[in-house]
This record gives C-alpha cells, structure tokens and sequence, in this order.
C-alpha cells in the first residue's frame, strides 16, 4: 500500500474506536499528517475525519501549520488533536 493507503486505514481505525467509544469523550493525538497537496486532492479531512471528529487546529485563528516544506513553498499540519464529536 501506498502512504496515502496507510494513512486513510489508520484514520478508518480511528473511525471505528470513535464508533465503539461513541458514548464517551475521546481524544486523539498525534502525527496524522497530510502534506496540503493530499488533502486538496482528497478532502482528507471532510471525507475521514471530521463525521466522528472535531479538528482541533481548525479553531486556530492563526494557524499557518506545524511545518514548513521548502521545497514545496507551503506549510501542512504535522501533528493533529482530535476529539469525539
């Protein structure tokens, strides 16, 4: 599988804790990145995440991103919090 592959599992894995703990509050954590390219491609976020989770650099008012790739002159977000809807 490709990069992509494995990260759209690792976000249904976490789709399907979210449904199993649905009655509790959960937070999620870590380096689920996306470069910005993969998510205007593939609405990353809208299509896997954002049905069970609340994205908590969204709410960021100034919030360009946790990393800056020269090469492609933009900025992604590395590390994402993630909470149960």
């Amino acid at each position: 599988p490709t990069t992509l592959e494995k990260r759209v599992e690792m976000l249904e894995a976490l789709a399907d804790y979210a449904d199993e703990k649905s009655d509790d509050f959960t937070i999620a954590a870590g380096d689920f990145n996306f470069p910005n390219s993969y998510e205007e491609q593939h609405n990353i976020l809208e299509t896997y995440v954002e049905p069970r989770w609340v994205v908590g650099h969204k709410y960021c008012a100034n919030c360009s991103g946790t990393y800056y790739d020269e090469f492609d002159g933009q900025w992604s977000q590395l590390d994402y919090i993630l909470l149960s809807r």
